[in-house]
């Protein structure tokens, strides 16, 4: 058995705290974004929300239109507001040379991307023959 006695126990300093925080709390590490782009993002959710409770409560859409909006929700939400990797230097929503609202172009790109491609499947749902060489291409 261990003797743990000899550790002494100190209260920790608020600067010591948020610097725990900062580095070991997931929910802490989203990213800063300017005003506009945070109203864009509140509509989304707000949106998002909405689709949810109604099909909830009333109907589902075809589950692959379902899943085309549930998907682009979260694309959008995620790439907006947490970052592929977090660093010091980051000017969040001051912006910089390649920033719309303080999220990265790129971010911007994947955001759009995913969309894209979630919302794809429910435009070519019909199209697409998934059983290879049992497609009747007529």
């Amino acid at each position: 058995m261990s003797d743990t006695s000899h550790i002494e126990a100190r209260d920790l300093t608020a600067e010591e705290l948020a610097a725990i925080e900062e580095k070991y709390d997931e929910g802490a590490a989203t990213r800063q974004v300017s005003d506009g782009f945070a109203k864009f993002l509140r509509y989304v959710a707000l949106a998002f929300a909405t689709y949810h409770y109604l099909t909830a409560g009333f109907a589902l859409p075809p589950d692959f239109w379902h899943m085309g909006w549930h998907l682009s929700g979260l694309f959008i939400l995620t790439y907006a507001l947490f970052p592929l990797f977090k660093s010091k230097g980051d000017k969040g929503a001051k912006g910089g040379a390649f920033r719309l609202g303080g999220v990265p172009y790129f971010d911007i790109l994947l955001m759009m991307l995913g969309t894209a491609s979630a919302l794809y499947l429910g435009f070519a749902w019909h199209g697409v023959c998934l059983a290879w060489g049992a497609c009747a291409w007529h």
